[in-house]
């Protein structure tokens, strides 16, 4: 994978390029520009599908997608507001439109390193597929969560949690959480451990993931 990016630039250009072998081989890539003064990038790509959505029967069945991409952000008094659409044409003739909205107020009741948040996530697609997660009714989500971090110039520590319930769809009661910490060792050596797990409705059944990432810099 070869990337670049030039803040210097109008548009501020970033280009990734990229070649995958088995089991799904292939040319991809992506470019992304900024539109404008405020912080409003598009994006468009060319995709491994199956590494997209995580499935390996997406990935057996060497599933690609085109990808359009829109991603903003506003900020002021009240909070910072952002928001993602991405509009996948994929290469089975299904199509997958995807949307979170996200606000982050100002407002801090447990002090300034707890900072909550309200959240809005869909998923919609043409067609419901064994191949990767299609809900037939689509799924929507209103989410509600906190982060907490605290950090010095050689550790940092973040929590974080969210609850989610059902806006439409064969979407349902929700829950997220997430542990990360870094601890430098010294000038030239870092370690980073991250612990994530989630429970949610997929496919008319509880799913459950978690995962578990270590890392030495």
């Amino acid at each position: 994978t070869v990337r670049y990016a030039h803040m210097g630039l109008p548009y501020e250009p970033e280009v990734s390029v990229g070649v995958q072998g088995q089991p799904s081989s292939g040319l991809f890539g992506s470019l992304r520009v900024k539109l404008g003064e405020w912080p409003v990038h598009a994006e468009i790509a060319h995709e491994n599908f199956g590494m997209t959505s995580a499935s390996a029967k997406a990935l057996d069945a060497g599933l690609t997608a085109n990808r359009i991409g829109l991603e903003a952000q506003w900020g002021g008094e009240l909070g910072v507001l952002s928001g993602k659409l991405n509009v996948y044409d994929i290469s089975d003739n299904n199509s997958l439109r995807t949307t979170s909205i996200k606000l982050a107020p100002s407002w801090r009741p447990l002090g300034l390193n707890f900072k909550p948040y309200a959240s809005i996530d869909t998923r919609d697609l043409k067609f419901n597929t064994p191949n990767y997660w299609s809900p037939a009714d689509g799924s929507g989500t209103l989410g509600l969560g906190a982060t907490a971090e605290w950090s010095e110039k050689d550790w940092y520590f973040v929590l974080a949690g969210q609850l989610g319930t059902r806006i439409y769809g064969e979407a349902g009661s929700s829950w997220s959480a997430s542990i990360s910490a870094q601890r430098w060792l010294n000038r030239e050596t870092a370690v980073t451990a991250n612990l994530w797990g989630m429970s949610s409705i997929r496919d008319g059944a509880r799913y459950k993931a978690h995962s578990l990432s270590l890392k030495l810099d």
